[in-house]
Formats: C-alpha cells, sequence, structure tokens
C-alpha cells in the first residue's frame, strides 16, 4: 500500500496522528481531504449516530477509502450494510496496524511505534468485545461497531472470525520475516480466509465444503497482495 497516512491514537505513545482523529474524531471540515484519501465529511463523530447513520458512514468508508471494497457493492441491497459494516471493522483495524511506516519523524524514527500499534488494536478489540456484549461503547468507536455488533447478532455471524483477523492484524505489526511456507499460510488463515467465510455467512452459507473452496481463494488473492507489495513491505 503506498501513501501510507501516519496513524494515531490518543494517549498512544509518540503516536503522531491520524488515524484516530481521522477514523474517530472528525478529521477535519466537511469536504476537506487528508492526503487525498478520506474526505472530512465521512469523519465527523462529534454527535451520537443513530443505527442506520451508522450503517452509512461504514458503507461511505467502502466507497470512499483509498483501498475500498468494490465487492461490497455488488451484493444485494439488502445485505450491503451488512457487509460494509464488516469492511469498515476490517479496514479500520488494519491501516492501525499498518498505516504511517514510510512517514518518519523529524528524529528519523517511525512516527507510530510497535507498543503503540498493539495498544491501539487492543483497545478496538475491547471495544469489540464491549460491543458483543452490550456495553456502553466509546462514542468515537461507535459508528464501527454499533452496526457491527447488530449485524453479527442479526445474521449470527461467528465472532471467532473477526478474532482471527485481529489477530493477523497484530501479527503485521511484530513479525517482519517468515521462515517457512506454513507460518504464511497461518496468517493468510487469519487474514483472507475470515473475510471470505463471513461473505459466505452473511449470504447464509454455511457448507463446510463452501468454506473450504473460499479459503483456497482468499489464500491465493492474499499471496498475490503479497507478490504485489513486495517492494513497500521491504522497507518496513
Amino acid at each position: 500500500m503506498q501513501g501510507r497516512r501516519r496513524v494515531g491514537l490518543d494517549g498512544g505513545a509518540g503516536l503522531a496522528v491520524v488515524i484516530d482523529p481521522v477514523y474517530r474524531d472528525g478529521g477535519g471540515a466537511a469536504g476537506e481531504n487528508k492526503a487525498g484519501r478520506l474526505p472530512g465529511a465521512l469523519l465527523s463523530s462529534a454527535t451520537p449516530m443513530t443505527a442506520d447513520a451508522s450503517y452509512d458512514r461504514c458503507s461511505r468508508l467502502a466507497r470512499e477509502h483509498y483501498e475500498n471494497f468494490p465487492v461490497g457493492w455488488l451484493v444485494g441491497r439488502e445485505l450491503r450494510p451488512h457487509v460494509h459494516a464488516i469492511y469498515a471493522f476490517a479496514r479500520v483495524a488494519d491501516d492501525l496496524a499498518d498505516e504511517g511506516y514510510d512517514l518518519g519523524s523529524p528524529d528519523g524514527q517511525p512516527l507510530a511505534q510497535e507498543s503503540a500499534r498493539l495498544e491501539a488494536l487492543e483497545r478496538y478489540e475491547a471495544e469489540f468485545d464491549a460491543a458483543l456484549a452490550g456495553r456502553e461503547l466509546d462514542p468515537g468507536w461507535a459508528w464501527i461497531f454499533r452496526p457491527l455488533a447488530r449485524t453479527i447478532g442479526k445474521l449470527n455471524l461467528p465472532p471467532v472470525l473477526f478474532r482471527d483477523l485481529l489477530s493477523a492484524f497484530k501479527q503485521d505489526v511484530v513479525k517482519r520475516r517468515y521462515e517457512t511456507f506454513a507460518e504464511v499460510l497461518d496468517y493468510c488463515r487469519r487474514s483472507a480466509n475470515p473475510i471470505g467465510r463471513l461473505v459466505l455467512a452473511v449470504h447464509g452459507y454455511r457448507q463446510e465444503e463452501l468454506d473450504g473452496y473460499s479459503d483456497e481463494i482468499c489464500t491465493g488473492l492474499q499471496l498475490a497482495n503479497f507478490w504485489q507489495d513486495v517492494s513497500v513491505d521491504l522497507k518496513k
């Protein structure tokens, strides 16, 4: 991924900040564009959102993020908000793990240290747990986790698939090299395969055979993404 934004978390150690201000607290006036990526109108969370408005914001992220998700617009209209809620959850978590490595700081240090990225992801997972338990949510993250919890409950989606994704995002922060192909496949099992299984589950398909086919497709796509991004990832 090129043109990575700086990443931030309030209270995070040394984070120079655009993910939390961008994703949580507004990121600028309506219509402002952060590094050509996300219009500020998408980002404002100054007032509580209704469930429908939260789904709409997830859909706008799927449309306007520079790594958008066109597949989400190919599903039926009734299911589209659910797919976009899943996308928003994964997109923001992935950005917390990955973004900002190419910017640097005046002293030459990374803008977001590993410990701060992991702290951000731990807080993010805590919000996921709170949403599933029906507890009060951080207002800055509620636009993701309120609709996501509704989607999980309504469609009976397995929470373990979301936890697998978070596990892979945390691994992105700390692991730079893989000794064996088996390690790579285990990463794909958690970073890519859950998305295919979730899309199947959203559509009501729960057959083990279909999950297996989906896993093979998603792993293949993840490997292709690795090869595509080699020149960028080697700099991290």
